[in-house]
């Protein structure tokens, strides 16, 4: 018998977008996953995984001035929580000159989205977010910046920025212990494997923690506790945010 090939099977229907960014919120107790044109949020409490809401972004009133429409699709989204998000929207320039980003805040309250009109420009390229409480990381290719974010009208003030080395991956991390004011927040600095803690009005510690690149960085939630990885190898290093000691090496 002669093997023959299969006829293709048509499949009805557009293929669904890819994703362009997925992210938990600060508890695990949800997650935000985010294409070029659309947004949805998923709570974890429930199997098969409840759609708390679903976005397309294309669709926003808001044209050039506000969050979607105008050439904007989303490059990265960021959830606090499953009533607040921050989403980065990314858009050519004209004549091929590259890309321009902003933020825009986003309250989800009874399973809908709305813009909150609050936009943060941001010189360069974003390459990650982090969303905690009332404060906002951004890692840009060579710089972060860490804003509060009121909770009235007012725009978000711009707290402190830091140069780091090249960062593609967006690595940075903040925290707010005990949901006071005070917050933790850490970044590459500007020599290769080595990070920089912030807190406010305090001095910041920079800590040796490889010799390769970084390959991530993550806050303990009471902000003592600073976790690394280098991109070569799987070393995973635990420090103390207070004065850059080597705790724990996996």
């Amino acid at each position: 018998m002669t093997a023959t090939t299969p006829p293709a099977v048509a499949v009805a229907g557009e293929s669904p977008p890819p994703l362009v960014h997925l992210a938990f919120n600060l508890y695990s107790t949800g997650f935000i996953a985010a294409t070029a044109t659309g947004l949805r949020v998923f709570s974890c409490f429930s199997s098969p995984l409840n759609k708390v809401f679903a976005r397309d972004v294309e669709v926003c009133p808001e044209d050039d001035g506000g969050c979607g429409g105008g050439g904007w699709k989303v490059a990265i989204a960021e959830m606090f929580n499953e009533a607040f998000a921050a989403v980065v929207f990314r858009r050519e320039k004209g004549g091929g000159g590259g890309t321009v980003d902003k933020i825009c805040f986003w309250s989800i309250p009874n399973g809908r989205m709305y813009c909150m009109h609050k936009t943060l420009p941001f010189d360069g390229a974003v390459r990650g977010v982090r969303l905690v409480g009332e404060f906002l990381l951004v890692a840009g290719d060579e710089r972060a910046a860490l804003y509060e974010l009121p909770h009235a009208s007012a725009p978000p003030k711009k707290v402190k920025v830091v140069e780091t080395a090249a960062n593609p991956l967006g690595l940075g991390a903040v925290v707010q212990p005990d949901g006071n004011a005070r917050f933790v927040a850490a970044a590459p600095q500007r020599m290769k494997g080595m990070v920089q803690v912030h807190r406010l009005a305090e001095d910041h510690v920079y800590v040796r923690a490889h010799y390769s690149s970084l390959a991530a960085i993550a806050l303990s939630a009471d902000g003592r506790l600073l976790a690394t990885a280098g991109s070569k190898g799987t070393l995973v290093r635990i420090f103390s945010t207070s004065d850059g000691k080597l705790l724990q090496a996996y």
